[in-house]
């Protein structure tokens, strides 16, 4: 059925990518588009045409090609940030191109594309095109563009970056934490490598930056292209040769990815500690210290970490310190047997700042006593997380914070005065104490230089059009090379 809808120049499917983790995200966005402009050819005319009609850029000949190659300024250099023109604040526009990377036509379809994903779906993406950023890292400095412009809504942090830089022969995608949801990090190099790169090698920058653009609005329309199908010979579409062995290494490309790579390596280095840990307690008498050499593996964020194996190392440790704690003792004067007292008799033998710190829950003692009541042998176990602390005091982990409340609001003329007071729950220790709340400071219209920096969503004094929304990015996202 899918096969039946992909003709030459089309690509049209939806693509659903494996996650190497517990979580799954899942989008129910489906948007109608098109992607045509009469600038380049008439591909169709039903600007409400569906998925099956939607139709990628055709590439250019050979002397559009050189036409284009001949305008670019072989010479920029842009390597500060911050003197990237913002097009969003001169004119409302996606697309930064000051080295002239691409045609005007590319230019206004790449903008057209964006605009009406933008109002359509909310996605901001801003397209930044230079023949050099010097030195610098691509993917670092494209991030720290991104969080200086503020690209995407400054809650859903749903913005999008596109970098090219020619001399580092490098196209990258910025994702903000959003839209990664979306558009993965695997998804953005599969776009590089199947719409882009085959063009960029060809020095065609425009047929590449517009078929990415392409590729990107189907993502997050949701409707993205496929590219792994055995179905679709993806060659048909891009003249690429794709070869039995080489369709075999992309389909399990996911074995070889990154994020496996340190998942197995994680998990082999965890699991060995286990195993060597667990051997090392068996050489140890004393069961009480067994339990505690042990203990680390049951911190329950390894099970989140790496549901598999640990789900069941959590399980198979609990059981073993289960059974080392409750395994018959013996008196190590007499060698006389030693039974463990329950909860309610052992509290005869507690002293009361251990009856009150099993009360508040912070550590728990077992009471091991001989049959005639000769020998006593008290175990205490600490839970692993606790409000409770060692009171100062008596020594006896009963120590909390009672309360931090707020005596004078910090103003942006004066500072403030907070009070907090500890306390404990075995012998009323109590310390109260104030201090002092920083003075609230105003928020500056620009930083030094005079930019609105990574806030985004300030308006230019002299500009056609609005910054972006406050987005930011952690780095996520792709890079390619050619």
């Amino acid at each position: 059925m899918i096969s039946s809808l992909i003709t030459k120049q089309s690509l049209i499917t939806m693509n659903i990518k494996p996650f190497i983790a517990s979580h799954f995200f899942v989008s129910f966005l489906i948007a109608l588009t098109t992607f045509v402009h009469p600038a380049f050819a008439q591909q169709t005319e039903n600007n409400s045409a569906t998925t099956a009609e939607k139709t990628y850029f055709n590439a250019l000949t050979q002397d559009q090609v050189n036409e284009n190659f001949k305008r670019i300024d072989t010479g920029g250099i842009i390597s500060a940030i911050r003197s990237v023109p913002n097009q969003r604040e001169i004119n409302g526009g996606h697309v930064s191109d000051p080295h002239t990377i691409l045609s005007p036509e590319a230019n206004q379809l790449i903008n057209d594309l964006l605009t009406q994903l933008e109002d359509s779906a909310g996605y901001q993406v801003a397209v930044v095109c230079l023949y050099s950023i010097g030195a610098n890292d691509p993917h670092t400095w494209g991030t720290d563009l991104f969080n200086r412009w503020g690209i995407g809504d400054q809650k859903t942090d749903d913005g999008l970056l596109l970098l090219l830089v020619i001399d580092q022969r490098k196209i990258e995608f910025i994702t903000g934490r959003g839209t990664e949801g979306i558009l993965t990090d695997g998804d953005c190099y599969d776009i590089q490598q199947t719409e882009m790169v085959p063009y960029f090698k060809q020095d065609d920058y425009v047929t590449g930056m517009i078929r990415g653009t392409q590729a990107i609005c189907d993502f997050l329309y949701g409707s993205p292209p496929i590219y792994t199908s055995d179905e679709t010979p993806i060659q048909e579409d891009y003249n690429v040769p794709v070869t039995e062995e080489k369709a075999t290494e992309e389909s399990f490309s996911i074995w070889k990815s990154a994020v496996f790579i340190w998942y197995a390596t994680a998990v082999v280095i965890l699991t060995s500690g286990w195993m060597l840990i667990l051997l090392i307690t068996f050489f140890m008498r004393d069961l009480h210290k067994r339990y505690h050499t042990i203990k680390f593996f049951t911190l329950k964020i390894w099970m989140f970490l790496f549901p598999v194996p640990f789900v069941l190392i959590y399980f198979a440790t609990k059981g073993i310190m289960n059974r080392w704690r409750n395994t018959i003792r013996f008196s190590e004067k007499t060698g006389e047997e030693m039974h463990k007292l329950g909860d309610h008799e052992e509290d005869k033998h507690l002293s009361k700042g251990q009856i009150s710190e099993e009360k508040v829950k912070s550590i728990d003692h077992d009471v091991w006593i001989t049959y005639g009541g000769n020998e006593i042998l008290i175990l205490s176990y600490k839970k692993w997380f606790s409000k409770h602390v060692k009171c100062p005091s008596c020594s006896f982990k009963t120590y909390f914070k009672l309360y931090d409340k707020t005596i004078d609001e910090a103003t942006f003329e004066s500072s403030g005065t907070g009070e907090k007071c500890h306390q404990c729950e075995n012998c009323n220790h109590t310390v109260t104490e104030q201090y002092t709340i920083a003075q609230k400071s105003r928020p500056s219209s620009s930083d030094a230089d005079g930019s609105s920096g990574s806030s985004g969503g300030s308006s230019s004094g002299n500009s056609g059009g609005s910054s972006y929304d406050g987005g930011s990015s952690r780095g996520g996202g792709a890079g390619s090379s050619w």
